[in-house]
């Protein structure tokens, strides 16, 4: 059955859907922001500040508000996936939006002409906004990690391994084995492994090879016969093999290790990948080490289709190969252009990932905490700072809602849509001084008399000249909260009739 909602009954689900997931998010706004609890149905209950993980997790027994509470989501969760930041930002402006664009439309005003009215105003502020950003300076990209996480230890942290790697792409994070928060930096190209025969470590952590041979396989190697040859060369040689396969007979490996015996180490390991993830590791893998890939029972395999590695590190978690940075950066610049072709964001970040591996090397860091419910809200605060830092490249803005008052003046205050967005403008700077219990009035008396020149900063409680660029965000986390908040609160301004499905009550004994 199919309900039909619309009037003041759909006005009013609208405001109250906007007031509950906004409100919940926009407490965590700022360097005094505050925490949510948050009760998970599968995980134990966690604490976060984390704006789209708040917003995803805000539901509604009632169906009305539920299907609207998804519209909104999509706003934050967009934010967080095109810059992986500002989605606090994005529904603190969110709610000013609606809830004025809906206060209009109840006086008389036309929701599709304050839509209009509304997103020719924001490509006004849009463009004043790229005008005020600057390059960072190495410091300044510490500031953002910082500020992101609300935290300079983990600024500091993060900063200085994106330094060392270039890119968000090379950088995992993973909670700590023993409470402590550490890094680790893998060079030369690394790949992780599902499956990696224990007997190979069974009394040590790890094996460097050096002068090792290496054969790529692709299908299911079931005899050692198909592979013979190369077998007898690298035992006259008396040099290592890695043989890289998709799969292979059980036992084999038992039969490979009877050759460690005879000062010869043939390992052979699963590729877990599969599909263009695969292909592309073989391709980089090959590129490396010269060897040529051969179809296993449908393609000779001769010794020229071996490659080789200076060295070959292989430890629990996976493997890695030395790389020749020089080689490989004809190979670089091609993936480079690859990647400014490429329209989807899941395959840019692992196209930046093969470039990492193949320039600087791989880092993880560790997590660390006292309990479980520390470790993952301060693995968010990582995340967040690791996005941040990757946003800056594009430029830094004042921090803290300042670059939002400083571009309002922009906007006429005798066109409806404008104005509303002239004044949601001023949210995020309110609710940051509110969640730090300052008054909002004189802070903004203060910063509108000094030109904008000058910041408050809420942890010193004094003012700052904005030339200090300690209080700073990157320009695409403002821009992309600005759109993704407009967007949406216009779409459900010019919202005139929801059609839902209703819950259908069952009787007593009724299926």
């Amino acid at each position: 059955m199919k309900k039909v909602i619309f009037g003041q009954e759909l006005t009013d689900a609208l405001r109250k859907s906007a007031e509950t997931i906004c409100g919940a998010v926009e407490t965590t706004l700022g360097p005094k922001g505050n925490n949510v609890l948050i009760d998970s149905s599968f995980n134990p209950p966690f604490i976060t500040n984390d704006g789209a993980t708040i917003a995803l997790n805000i539901e509604s027994d009632n169906e009305i508000k539920n299907a609207i509470l998804e519209i909104i989501k999509e706003a934050s969760l967009k934010t967080d996936e095109e810059v992986g930041d500002g989605t606090t930002t994005t529904l603190t402006l969110l709610k000013p939006l609606l809830l004025k664009g809906l206060e209009e439309k109840e006086n008389g005003a036309n929701g599709a002409l304050i839509k209009r009215e509304m997103q020719a105003g924001l490509q006004k502020v849009l463009s004043k906004l790229k005008n005020l950003a600057d390059a960072p300076t190495k410091s300044e990209f510490i500031t953002v990690a910082s500020n992101a996480a609300n935290d300079k230890i983990i600024g500091d942290i993060v900063a200085r391994v994106y330094f060392e790697v270039g890119t968000k792409s090379a950088i995992g994070l993973e909670e700590s084995p023993n409470g402590k928060t550490y890094r680790k930096i893998q060079r030369g190209y690394s790949l992780e492994l599902d499956g990696i025969p224990y007997k190979y470590l069974a009394q040590q952590r790890s094996i460097i090879l050096k002068e090792a041979r290496v054969l790529i396989l692709n299908g299911y190697l079931d005899s050692l016969e198909v592979i013979s040859d190369i077998v007898n060369n690298v035992f006259h040689e008396k040099r290592p093999l890695v043989i890289l396969t998709e799969d292979y007979a059980s036992g084999l490996d038992d039969e490979l290790i009877s050759f460690h015996e005879k000062e010869t180490s043939i390992f052979i390991l699963k590729l877990s990948d599969c599909g263009y993830r695969r292909f592309a590791i073989i391709e980089d893998i090959c590129f490396i080490t010269g060897a040529t890939p051969k179809r296993v029972n449908c393609e000779p395999v001769d010794w020229k289709d071996v490659g080789e590695t200076p060295t070959f590190f292989l430890c629990r978690s996976g493997f890695s190969l030395q790389v020749d940075k020089s080689k490989c950066e004809s190979r670089i610049a091609n993936l480079r252009k690859e990647r400014e072709l490429t329209p989807s964001a899941y395959n840019r970040e692992f196209l930046d990932e093969r470039i990492a591996k193949l320039s600087s090397g791989r880092a993880t860091i560790y997590v660390g905490g006292a309990t479980k419910t520390e470790i993952r809200e301060r693995l968010m605060r990582f995340q967040d700072a690791l996005c941040a830092i990757e946003s800056a490249e594009k430029g830094i803005v004042s921090g803290e809602g300042l670059s939002f008052l400083e571009i309002r003046s922009c906007l006429e205050d005798d066109i409806t849509g404008e104005r509303i967005l002239k004044e949601a403008l001023l949210r995020p700077f309110q609710k940051i001084c509110e969640n730090a219990g300052e008054n909002f009035e004189l802070l903004l008396t203060k910063v509108v008399s000094e030109n904008y020149r000058e910041i408050f900063d809420f942890d010193t409680r004094s003012f700052l000249n904005v030339e200090d660029k300690s209080i700073i965000d990157p320009v695409a986390v403002p821009l992309t909260a600005l759109k993704n908040a407009v967007s949406i609160a216009t779409m459900l301004i010019t919202l005139d009739y929801l059609v839902i499905n209703e819950k259908k009550e069952y009787e007593k004994g009724e299926l």
